[in-house]
């Protein structure tokens, strides 16, 4: 595509359709920009399919290492064919404007994965995947012999079936290759600091486990949502995170999520190792993060205190001991005998007490309330009591005041309860009456008596 035309028909600055690259593809939209060049999503009218384009800025076309730091990368996609490395269809070269045209993937980034999510946490399943679908894609550029040097969640892509696909080859060094050592202008590190590994900042020779290292870094932020080397206290400036990143041990996963598997723990600890020899392979690593996803998901193991330890590395959380009067019922015949002879009391135990019992209301008359006299008492109404049955006799209200005073004796009824009525007027075969109920009668004949006395004029008795 010539210049003169794309000058006057950016595709950045099309609402619709833009501009055609050697007339077969259409600029829709620009869906990325970096630092060497920007990423457009185009059409291929011939085939109607979705595409990528990725252009080198203009500014660095005149650059003859940016150049051919960008033909190289076209070069390294081409000869990689594999599932999780994105797959490029053409290069093409205008002159002023270098193109790769690769294929689009509609899924977005694992960066933006996490930025969606809470706390930029991802899900332990879906971390581990996305990790084991890149280490595979590195194992197959290693294989190649290419070192990425540049593995960070915005170069891992999505497809529609959300497997990783690795893009962004742009600094890619091969081993056979001694002209690459020089692709980087400045002499500056190439790659993002964050994610680089200890021999990378140091300028030394890189590998495929320096891909590694940077792979282990974007799971464990993923997984905890915080950088390895990130702490309370550290600057942000580029020589102490250089510092924090190439002497500070990481920092323990589980510290940050207790719920991750000790394995993945384990893991990330050999694959962030200072030491290069001490990481495994991008294929090993591959592996073990299938062996991971293939095992059932377990629980936190569950102790109680005092009970017996975990088994190393295990999480442990306290739990209640069931009480002592009432323990589980074993399933075993030896568990239910040993549970018979516990609950039986040795001789010469006192019984254990039953439940307290709530006791019974009281029946008859309510209790007076405190500081009531007795006048009141005599003139608040008397609840109703089942009456003596005619047979024990006239009661002793019928027998006249005056002969009760004497001291005379109650005529009594014919028949077995003569010899009743000869005896204490409260005997045991009546129902036993409150002392408030008696005064209150008590009382009411002391008031009759007064009212049949004669009085005076002056009103005494």
């Amino acid at each position: 595509m010539s210049e003169g035309p794309r000058a006057d028909t950016s595709p950045e600055t099309q609402p619709g359709a833009g501009p055609l690259l050697r007339d077969r593809f259409q600029f829709l939209r620009r869906i990325g920009f970096g630092g060497m060049g920007a990423v457009y999503y185009a059409r291929d009218v011939v085939l109607d399919r979705p595409l990528a384009i990725k252009e080198l800025r203009r500014e660095y076309t005149s650059d003859e290492v940016l150049r051919k730091r960008f033909i190289r990368e076209a070069q390294a996609v081409a000869k990689l064919i594999h599932p999780h490395i994105v797959t490029l269809h053409d290069f093409i070269d205008e002159g002023s404007a270098l193109f790769i045209i690769m294929e689009y993937l509609e899924g977005g980034t694992l960066l933006d994965a996490m930025n969606a999510s809470e706390e930029r946490r991802l899900d332990v399943a879906f971390a581990l995947k996305a990790a084991r679908d890149a280490a595979l894609g590195l194992d197959a550029a290693h294989e190649a012999g290419l070192v990425h040097r540049d593995i960070k969640p915005g170069n891992l892509l999505f497809d529609a079936k959300r497997n990783i696909k690795i893009a962004d080859f742009g600094v890619v060094r091969a081993k056979s290759d001694e002209d690459m050592t020089q692709l980087t202008s400045g002499g500056g590190h190439p790659g993002t600091l964050v994610y680089m590994a200890p021999e990378q900042i140091d300028g030394c020779e890189v590998e495929g486990r320096s891909d590694v290292y940077s792979l282990a870094a974007v799971l464990y932020e993923a997984l905890a949502g915080a950088r390895y080397f990130e702490r309370p206290g550290v600057r942000r400036s580029e020589r102490a995170l250089m510092d924090a990143i190439c002497e500070a041990p990481p920092v323990p996963l589980r510290e940050r999520v207790p719920w991750v598997p000790v394995e993945v723990e384990a893991l990330l600890e050999r694959a962030l190792a200072k030491d290069i020899e001490a990481r495994p392979s991008a294929r090993e690593l591959a592996d073990e993060l299938g062996r991971l996803l293939a095992a059932p998901r377990q629980r936190p193991s569950i102790v109680i205190p005092g009970g017996g330890g975990a088994a190393p590395g295990e999480a442990t959380l306290p739990r209640r001991a069931p009480p002592p009067s009432t323990p589980a019922r074993g399933g075993s015949e030896v568990g239910r005998a040993l549970l018979d002879a516990a609950s039986t009391p040795a001789p010469g135990t006192p019984a254990a007490r039953g439940p307290r019992r709530t006791p019974t209301p009281r029946r008859g008359p309510a209790r007076r309330p405190r500081g009531a006299s007795a006048w009141s008492r005599a003139s608040a109404p008397t609840p109703s009591r089942p009456r003596p049955s005619p047979a024990r006799g006239p009661s002793a209200s019928s027998w006249p005041a005056a002969a009760r005073r004497r001291g005379s004796a109650r005529p009594s009824a014919p028949g077995p309860s003569a010899a009743r009525a000869t005896g204490p007027r409260w005997c045991a075969s009546r129902p036993a009456r409150s002392s408030w109920a008696a005064t209150g009668r008590r009382t009411r004949r002391r008031r009759a008596r007064w009212r049949s006395t004669p009085t005076t004029s002056t009103g005494s008795r």
